[in-house]
């Protein structure tokens, strides 16, 4: 268990002006469960009970710290140049956030971000993504492909393909646009 750099002993140095986490502790978001819960390490927890409005409110509070925590990102990739862009949106994918590395390249490139869904198209089944552009939708074959950069950069290059309205030889660009992206990341 980890020690409050704010403790004093048995007692809070910062009560009055304590972080919202603070605030509403012993109950964390249990983020295998995506459900509000109490935390077993403290001591007191059994005193206390999860009700609906604080599972509301640590629920509302995980998503403003991701919603600033992506904010920061977008910021320090605007403000560190491509390199770093381009390295923040592969670890966004290969972490398993695929939507957030969407909305990065999204802004980025001044376009709308697509949509992303698991599922196959017709006519599509054994390619690894496809992008519908009458959807504006990227589709993955399946779920690992959401921790696959080259497959979703890949694919949102034919997003902003299709934007632009070219579609023709657009493959061994979509192609060099991912590898461009894991250049950065592995260098």
């Amino acid at each position: 268990m980890g020690r409050c750099v704010f403790q004093n002993g048995q007692l809070c140095t910062i009560y009055n002006d304590r972080p919202e986490g603070c605030r509403i502790y012993p109950v964390i978001l249990d983020v295998y469960k995506e459900k509000a819960v109490l935390d077993g390490d403290c001591p007191y927890h059994r005193k206390f009970q999860v009700t609906p409005s604080i599972s509301r409110e640590v629920i509302k509070l995980v998503q403003e710290l991701s919603r600033e925590r992506d904010r920061r990102l977008r910021s320090r990739a605007h403000m560190m140049g491509e390199r770093y862009c381009k390295t923040q949106v592969v670890r966004l994918i290969r972490e398993g956030r695929p939507e957030d590395a969407l909305a990065l390249l999204a802004e980025e490139y001044g376009v709308r971000p697509p949509k992303l869904l698991v599922g196959t198209v017709k006519g599509r089944r054994r390619v690894a993504g496809c992008y519908v552009a009458k959807e504006g939708t990227i589709y993955l074959s399946n779920a690992e492909m959401m921790f696959n950069p080259y497959v979703v950069l890949h694919e949102f290059y034919h997003h902003l393909r299709s934007i632009e309205g070219k579609f023709s030889g657009s493959e061994k660009h979509a192609e060099r646009f991912a590898r461009e992206f894991l250049k950065f990341h592995s260098s």
